[in-house]
């Protein structure tokens, strides 16, 4: 991508500092993104980025450009630190944050990307007349994967540049009376390995750090910026510290044991197995990590899922196949019909169906008593609990009935009001094997 000077940023901070050339203030800043241990899988997680040695500094106002791993990590929200949450004395004027995940692609960045402002305006004092060693400038947080392939990982949060004031710091040096823009002098980045058995972190200065590499970087600031800004007093005088996420190595010795009473394969591990799905894992009461890792039965390293149960109530039968037989992958389709106040699912299905997951809502607009099954599904074991406004529908047997391929109208959901419900669902075959389902998108209300 092109070199990106933001324009509103570059006004606003030029209001903010003083003319003059480039210098190198020996003081030292460190500004680090959190590094978050012992994370689990599936939780939220509040990442800090933290600014320490501002000694007689005072903040203008800020821009940073943080990178994330999307397909790990999901951005919920950016909230600023205490210190400048309103109503305190000294809340930013403004303070934003904007998704740029969509502009990196193919850039060789991170997947996401989350620019965070804040801006003071330029007729009011600084924000305090200095600011103290670990300041929470803002938090981060984020919802991590519930994909527990990824345990014993370090997922990397770290500062990214697509333009000359990514990253920058505008402060009052009350000392000197000079206004000024912070940037990195160096990058420093966090690496894992392993030493004698032991597993390590340390802080590693990121290959080029604070040499000329072009946008995008996440070697810092480039030193042919200071050509496009001299109009500011630039110091190159502060440590950029990368933090991260790290998940735990999940060791489970009791797969196939959900309800951890040493006994694996058994009827009361399906119903709590299928508990789990409608009520959530709360119904976890032992230990929620490892109950959800004991729900791997077909050992695919994919936890809860319908290929699961259906594998374990196959092993209670005693019907079960080997692990390999699972590589077979079937297609279904389901799709919803609206008429006369009624949601009809229509199924396609290559294969018989041996469990079936729905989660249909809003639920506040569904007659769930109402609701009535194809007559092959009415022979199997249904459970369903509503909760978060959602109705959540569990088919499954443990016998050897099965949704028939030919099955059309499965369900038919009676509905009142304008907005009409939707639906999501998953399946899997008899004996375990995954099935892919296309679903229809959202009515339009």
């Amino acid at each position: 991508m092109n070199t990106r000077i933001s324009v509103v940023a570059l006004v606003l901070l030029m209001c903010l500092s003083l003319c003059s050339h480039a210098e190198i203030d020996q003081e030292p800043m460190t500004v680090k993104i959190g590094y978050i241990r012992n994370a689990m899988p599936g939780h939220y997680v509040e990442v800090p980025v933290v600014l320490s040695g501002c000694h007689e500094r005072a903040l203008h106002g800020f821009s940073f450009l943080i990178g994330y791993p999307s397909e790990l990590v999901t951005l919920v929200s950016v909230e600023p630190g205490g210190t400048y949450h309103f109503p305190f004395e000294y809340e930013w004027e403004t303070f934003t944050y904007e998704d740029y995940s969509d502009s990196v692609s193919g850039s060789g960045c991170p997947s996401g990307l989350v620019m965070v402002k804040a801006t003071l305006n330029a007729r009011r004092v600084p924000l305090g007349d200095s600011v103290a060693n670990d300041t929470t400038l803002f938090t981060i947080k984020f919802l991590t994967t519930n994909d527990r392939t990824y345990t014993c990982w370090l997922f990397p949060i770290t500062f990214v540049w697509m333009g000359c004031l990514d990253n920058s710091i505008s402060y009052y040096n009350e000392s000197k009376k000079t206004d000024g823009i912070y940037v990195a002098d160096h990058v420093h980045t966090i690496v894992q390995d392993t030493i004698c058995g032991r597993a390590r972190m340390y802080f590693e200065q990121v290959a080029d750090s604070g040499k000329f590499t072009g946008f995008p970087t996440v070697s810092g600031f480039q030193s042919a910026c200071l050509d496009s800004l001299f109009l500011f007093t630039i110091v190159r005088g502060a440590e950029y510290y990368n933090g991260g996420i790290h998940i735990p190595c999940l060791d489970i010795d009791d797969c196939g044991d959900v309800n951890f009473n040493g006994i694996a394969f058994e009827i009361a591990d399906v119903h709590l197995f299928v508990k789990s799905l409608l009520y959530g894992n709360q119904v976890f009461t032992i230990t929620i990590e490892g109950q959800i890792a004991g729900t791997d039965y077909n050992h695919d390293c994919v936890y809860q899922t319908m290929n699961d149960l259906q594998y374990l109530i196959r092993c209670i039968v005693g019907d079960a196949v080997a692990y390999n037989h699972l590589d077979t992958c079937f297609t279904g389709k389901l799709s919803a019909e609206y008429q006369d106040g009624k949601m009809d699912i229509i199924s396609s299905f290559t294969e018989p169906v041996g469990a079936l997951y729905m989660k249909i809502s809003p639920a506040s607009v569904i007659d769930s008593g109402g609701i009535t099954f194809d007559s092959a599904l009415v022979a199997m074991e249904t459970k369903s609990h509503i909760r978060d406004d959602t109705l959540y529908i569990v088919w499954y047997s443990l016998k050897s009935e099965i949704i028939p391929a030919d099955c059309s109208r499965i369900v038919s959901v009676p509905y009142t009001g304008g907005q009409k419900p939707s639906f999501t669902a998953t399946a899997s075959g008899y004996y375990g094997e995954p099935y892919e389902l296309i679903l229809p998108d959202k009515p339009m209300r």
